[in-house]
């Protein structure tokens, strides 16, 4: 699989937060002493941005577009690797209905 556009911030305007209702949410990169980490950060049903959840620590990261259209997490290991993740991202752009696919799936070293 090839990627493309390599960014540090994905946002997504319609993003399912609860029941029937619909927000924002922004994914970012926090890179410090300890490495970097996925923060996600919604808006509540007021349209107020929520607390971020953050992820674990580990090497550097991306965003990046696959072939097949979907956002994928790309994370080098500390063993020189890397590893891809799509978890809780929306394809990219969205499908013909408009609605995220949120199926989830993890690929990582075995």
């Amino acid at each position: 699989m090839n990627f493309r556009n390599p960014v540090k911030v994905a946002h997504f305007k319609d993003w399912p937060i609860g029941g029937a209702n619909r927000g924002e949410c922004k994914f970012e990169l926090e890179t410090n002493k300890r490495g970097t980490r996925v923060l996600r950060t919604t808006t509540n049903k007021h349209g107020a941005w929520c607390k971020p959840k953050m992820g674990t620590y580990g090497g550097a990261a991306c965003f990046v577009t696959g072939d097949d259209g979907k956002v994928y997490i790309l994370q080098f290991t500390q063993a020189a690797s890397s590893r891809r993740t799509r978890r809780d991202l929306p394809s990219w752009p969205r499908s013909s209905t408009g609605r995220p696919n949120l199926s989830t799936s993890w690929k990582g070293r075995r």
